[in-house]
Order: structure tokens, then sequence, then C-alpha cells
């Protein structure tokens, strides 16, 4: 187990457990010129996520948009690059405007002796980003991190969201 999370810790190496389902989620590269090219044209990421590769809680995240890209020259092997994934607007009900969010979604996966693989489900919620959408055309960072300790707004999830995300994981695990 201790093995196991070392190697989640580590956003470029846990990146491999999602090689055979990039439709939920996208792939993470060294921070470096070719890892930024691949963002960029491959993924046709319009904005750029970098952070730290063994970091957490949304400290030291950067989010630039496409066209600044250029102007990066600091890489190191001390951090990753992914494209920044957009969801739908979710309305907050703090302050009943539309926020960009991440759903916090808990699996259990176990492998049988028999092989089989069985998932369990335990639900999820949204991490809203502390500032409303429309401040995303200021590049703030607060209206594209979702990040409880860095202020998201926690919110429930509605049973549709919660069916609609246990399909897409049925099928992709």
């Amino acid at each position: 187990l201790v093995v196991i999370e070392k190697y989640l810790e580590d956003k470029l190496l846990a990146n491999n457990f999602f090689d055979n389902c990039r439709s939920i989620k996208t792939p993470t590269y060294l921070y470096d010129k070719k890892g930024l090219e691949k963002v960029v044209l491959e993924d046709n990421a319009e904005y750029i996520v970098i952070k730290e590769r063994r970091g957490s809680c949304g400290v030291g995240i950067e989010i630039l948009h496409k066209n600044r890209a250029e102007k990066i020259i600091d890489f190191d092997d001390n951090h990753v690059v992914e494209a920044f994934v957009p969801s739908k607007g979710i309305i907050a009900n703090s302050d009943k405007k539309e926020h960009d969010g991440c759903m916090r979604y808990m699996v259990f996966v176990e492998k049988e002796k028999n092989k089989n693989i069985l998932v369990h489900h335990f639900g999820g919620y949204w991490r809203l980003c502390p500032k409303p959408i429309y401040y995303t055309v200021f590049n703030d960072v607060d209206s594209m991190r979702a990040n409880l300790t860095q202020g998201a707004i926690a919110q429930k999830a509605s049973k549709t969201e919660l069916q609609l995300v246990h399909s897409v994981v049925e099928q992709n695990i």
C-alpha cells in the first residue's frame, strides 16, 4: 500500500494508470518543451495548467492561456503540464452564479481471484472554483482552480450527475 501511495503522489507516474481511459482523464506530461507542445498542439488546449509534480492542495498551480506558452522557458523535472479541461457551468448555491468545477468521485476497485473486476461506487460531490466562470477572461486562477484548501466551494452533485458519472466509470474501467 505504501508503494501505491508513493506512486500516486507523483502526478507523472499516476498518469500511467489512465492510459486506457483518456476519455475521463487528460494526459499529464513532464514540464519541458516537448510536453508543452503536446498540450498545445495535440491536446488542443486553450489554457495550460502547470503544477508541481508532487504537489497537492492546489498550491503553486499556474494556469496560462496558450498564447503565453511561447514565453515559458523555465522548464524543470519537478513540474508537469496538462490541458485545462473546463466543466459544464454549474450554478453555485452560495451566489447563484455559474462556476467551473471539478467533481470528486470515489470508487473502490478490486480484482477477485477469478480475475473479475468489481467496482464499488461511493458517490461524489462538486468542488466549484471560488470565482465565477466569467473571471476566466482575466486569466484569474480562482475561476479555474477548484481546490478546497484554496477556497473552492463544496456543493452536492445531483442524482442525475452521479448516475452519469457512475455509468462513465463503469464503461471505462
